[in-house]
């Protein structure tokens, strides 16, 4: 792999404009979809997942102390 050059050229075109920083947005409607913050799906089950978890992580707990124990004598 041979890189000649470490610069690269971009063109970009369109029309539109730009908002200044701490600009009211305009409430027009021109068609642009809106963008939403959707939280993941997984926070509606949060509390069955990290019960679940926890319930795992405590079973393998007492079995590995078992085993320890029964494993000295």
């Amino acid at each position: 792999m041979v890189i000649k050059g470490a610069s690269y050229k971009v063109e970009v075109e369109g029309t539109g404009s730009l908002q200044q920083p701490g600009a009211a947005p305009s409430d027009e409607d021109n068609g642009m979809p809106t963008i939403q913050e959707v939280k993941p799906r997984i926070y509606d089950r949060l509390y069955w997942i990290l019960g679940m978890a926890f319930g795992i992580l405590g079973l393998g707990s007492v079995l590995l102390y078992r085993n320890a124990a029964t494993a000295k004598k």
